[in-house]
C-alpha cells in the first residue's frame, strides 16, 4: 500500500525538466537543491542536480564550501 501523496510511477526526464522549469518560474530563478521535492531523482536520472538544471536550459548553482566548525 501507498502513502497518501506519493507517485507510483516514475517520472520521465521531461517530467523532471518540466518540474524544474516550473519551480523556476515560480521562484525567477534556479531553485536551489533543498527547494525541489523531487531533487533525488533528478540526481539518479542526470547525475547531478546541476546537470539536471542545465538540461532544463537554467544556469546551474554555484557550489559552496562549508565552513568547519
Amino acid at each position: 500500500m501507498n502513502r497518501v501523496g506519493t507517485r507510483t510511477k516514475p517520472y520521465t526526464k521531461e517530467e523532471l525538466i518540466e518540474i524544474l522549469c516550473q519551480k523556476a518560474n515560480e521562484l525567477g530563478r534556479s531553485p536551489k537543491f533543498y527547494e525541489v521535492i523531487q531533487r533525488h531523482t533528478v540526481i539518479k536520472y542526470f547525475g547531478s542536480f546541476n546537470e539536471g538544471l542545465i538540461a532544463a536550459g537554467l544556469s546551474p548553482n554555484k557550489k559552496t564550501k562549508r565552513l568547519k566548525g
